[in-house]
């Protein structure tokens, strides 16, 4: 659970129910800016706002790679962030995209979150709150 002294409560968002979240990982490892947003889509994309947060992701690694942005080795509360992530594919490009040596590369990362769209683009399967890129939705209550 996040600690009592910095908890600020988060409105709306089947996303935000994990018990160590994003935003806390992403300030206590001192994640860079750009690889803290593209982890953050990737962590909600089945939850939110489906292939968009993907794109989105795409974005943000695009942006790194034009930054010489280095992947990220101190994180240090990783296993403790992605126990929380239920779904290996996801695990696997957050850890990707965090650890390993890009040397401001990610095109394999963003090969991985291509074969998502790919595979989830129009499938029901993506996950209880998923959205198309086409805005439909299987939520009863939008």
């Amino acid at each position: 659970m996040e600690d009592e002294s910095v908890y600020v409560e988060q409105i709306g968002g089947e996303h935000y129910q994990k018990d160590y979240q994003h935003w806390t990982w992403a300030t206590d490892d001192n994640i860079p800016y750009l690889l803290a947003v593209a982890t953050k889509y990737i962590d909600r994309w089945r939850t939110k706002n489906g292939i968009q947060d993907l794109q989105k992701s795409i974005t943000f690694l695009k942006k790194a790679e034009k930054m010489f942005i280095e992947g990220y080795y101190g994180s240090s509360n990783m296993d403790k962030f992605v126990s929380g992530i239920s779904n290996e594919e996801d695990r696997d490009i957050i850890i990707r995209i965090i650890s390993v040596d890009t040397n401001g590369d990610y095109s394999g990362s963003i090969l991985l979150i291509e074969q998502l769209i790919e595979k989830y683009d129009g499938a029901e399967e993506a996950g209880a709150g998923y959205v198309n890129q086409d805005g439909d939705c299987d939520r009863d209550w939008l």
